[in-house]
């Protein structure tokens, strides 16, 4: 007969036989990290050869300072403007200013606008819409104090203090036309508070006119056009804008700015509303949001755009923008692909050799990330032992894992699986908190068992036991339950923690019958074979309990504590007074009794008040029974 021989790896004591062993980091560093040398070794001669004429150097650094200069330009405008209105809102905040001196605060704001030459306007309204306003107007400041209704829209006046009522910090609105100075402004509005009250809101419009003359000075170089948009149809700011006329007509459906086909740059508007951007960005990608569109149609585009967000100024943030002619690049980008193409084929070798010397360590890794997920589910019995390497890190690793199976094989034994697994799901390691939680309770108890187990030897009464421990809990466990504790030849076990069960109780009764058929036909089979039946009392009660973590630091137990524990106890031990010959009593109270819906075979009959042991109030016991 041929013995069959115990793996190595499960045999403690007996050691492995002495294998040649290799350093994992020593085969990685030779076989991956030489390999890798090579490949990027080749790819950066070849890129060294290029690095002064490629893409990234031509394209993204010179539209990334391009677009620098814009966004810089744009918040060159618009910050000391928000720091103005800063100012302003603290010194009427504090008092120093007031509304109720408007000769004064008129003054302040002259001085205020006369340092902001891009600021058309600023105004201080009250929520009654008492205005205090200073602006620019055919060349002179004007000041005006009165009805805010009677010199602005009211519609956007209402706007503007219902949103201020919110904040306490300033905001940037959308671009707005300006019926009073024939343009379009961008508005900032910063509410004013004093003692937790609104006091008013500090208005200021931005012009943007200055910045189409600036834009025209940053594209000089031929080729390059540098602007501003709202969004892919409406232009902030443009060269070709620097000589037109600030104020215009809104359009009635959208922002009042100029639409692009309608500032005289015939390409820029073709890329914009017709171009696509490239699956592939390139360099782009990473480049701080830049984003490359291209003219419709095939062939090689002679100019492309680039795209970046500034910060938003208003609901929404602006593009700045520049258009470029494609040859001024093309070449290098010639000559980067043909690298690419020589570095791409290097680096293709040096990983098709990696993957020949690293794929029987990833299949081990693999098999032993594997086998920690079914250990993480605590799922021992298809836990894989995993097998002997002739990597040293690799074989030390799979002993432990193997001794640790083992070990928690034997915790299996010893603690509820399905609870440990419910709590690792719900809290991970952050520990268990006690909380109140809507349970129901379940006490058994066996009649009569120690004088039944009298003359039974020690083996033969662990044997019972064992046999009828394994029937109630797996009714227990098939409708959700946990087993809390044996108790002698008793248990608890409840529903509704740590789990939210809904419907605990009905879960609970549902078990308590399978429990009361599989009693009778043990105690059917134990007749048969002329022994003495097994009496059995179960009581339930649903109640609040406080569920959590109870015991030492070095030994817990996730438990329940409270009067529905003791409840069900006194339910289970009212059992010996209700049918002692019974096979069976099973017991319950009115809480459980009344989630059971309704269900062929199931006899609940009422008892009527109880009075329970250590309990003052009597409590409504019902007798749950089977029919045959």
């Amino acid at each position: 007969m041929t013995r069959r021989q115990t793996p190595l790896a499960e045999d403690p004591g007996q050691q492995p036989p002495r294998r040649l062993r290799l350093p994992i980091s020593a085969a990685l560093v030779a076989g991956f990290g030489g390999l890798m040398l090579v490949a990027l070794t080749t790819v950066m001669a070849i890129g060294l050869g290029v690095a002064g004429r490629n893409t990234l150097e031509l394209l993204v650094d010179k539209a990334t300072l391009t677009l620098d200069l814009v966004t810089d330009r744009v918040e060159s405008r618009m910050n000391p403007v928000r720091d103005q209105a800063d100012f302003l809102a603290e010194e009427i905040a504090n008092g120093t200013l007031s509304p109720e001196r408007p000769t004064e605060l008129a003054r302040t704001l002259r001085l205020a606008l006369a340092a902001t030459p891009q600021v058309t306007g600023i105004a201080f309204t009250t929520p009654d819409f008492r205005t205090i306003r200073v602006g620019r107007l055919e060349g002179s400041l004007d000041t005006l104090i009165g009805d805010a209704r009677t010199m602005e829209s009211t519609e956007m006046l209402d706007r503007f203090m219902a949103e201020s009522r919110g904040r306490r910090a300033p905001f940037w609105a959308d671009p707005v036309w300006q019926p009073q100075l024939g343009t379009t402004i961008v508005p900032l509005v910063h509410p004013v508070w004093r003692d937790d009250r609104m006091i008013g809101v500090i208005g200021t419009g931005v012009s943007l006119g200055q910045l189409s003359g600036f834009l025209r000075e940053l594209s000089v170089d031929a080729g390059t056009t540098a602007f501003l948009l709202y969004d892919r149809r409406h232009v902030i700011a443009h060269p070709a804008m620097a000589d037109l006329q600030v104020g215009f007509e809104p359009p009635p459906d959208g922002p009042p700015l100029p639409r692009i086909e309608d500032i005289g740059d015939p390409v820029l508007a073709a890329i914009l509303l017709e171009g696509r951007e490239p699956d592939d960005q390139g360099p782009l990608a990473d480049a701080a949001g830049i984003t490359l569109i291209e003219p419709p149609g095939r062939g090689a585009p002679e100019h492309i755009v680039l795209l970046r967000p500034t910060p938003a100024y208003g609901s929404r943030p602006w593009q700045a923008g520049v258009l470029l002619e494609r040859r001024d690049f093309a070449d290098e980008l010639q000559r980067f692909a043909a690298a690419l193409a020589i570095s791409l084929g290097v680096l293709l070798t040096g990983v098709v050799a990696a993957l020949a010397l690293g794929l029987p360590i990833s299949r081990r890794v693999s098999r032993l990330a594997g086998a920690a997920g079914r250990l993480a589910e605590l799922d021992f019995a298809r836990t894989p032992t995993l097998p002997d390497s002739r990597f040293r890190e690799l074989a030390e690793a799979s002993a432990s894992f193997n001794a640790m199976t083992r070990g928690l094989r034997w915790f299996e034994a010893y603690v509820p699986k399905a609870l440990v697994l419910s709590l690792m799901r719900r809290h991970g390691a952050a520990g268990v908190p006690s909380e109140l939680r809507e349970v129901t309770v379940m006490f058994t108890d066996l009649r009569g068992f120690t004088p039944l187990t009298r003359d039974m030897g020690a083996v033969d009464t662990a044997t019972l036991l064992n046999a009828h421990f394994g029937t109630l809990a797996r009714a227990i466990e098939e409708e959700g339950g946990t087993v809390d504790k044996f108790i002698g030849d008793g248990l608890m076990a409840f529903w509704g923690a740590p789990e939210d069960q809904p419907d605990h109780a009905a879960r609970a009764l549902r078990a308590a019958c399978a429990i009361a058929r599989a009693a009778a036909e043990d105690n059917a089979a134990r007749r048969s074979r002329g022994e003495p039946p097994l009496g059995l009392r179960v009581g339930l009660h649903s109640g609040p309990v406080v569920v959590g973590n109870i015991g030492a630091e070095s030994r817990l137990n996730y438990t329940l504590v409270g009067e529905t524990v003791n409840v069900a106890a006194r339910i289970e031990e009212l059992g010996r007074t209700v049918a002692p010959d019974d096979d069976v009593v099973a017991l319950a109270s009115t809480a459980v009794v009344e989630a059971l819906p309704p269900a062929e075979g199931v006899i609940c009959t009422p008892l009527g008040p109880c009075t329970l042991r250590g309990l003052s109030e009597p409590v409504q016991v019902w007798r749950v029974t089977v029919e045959a």
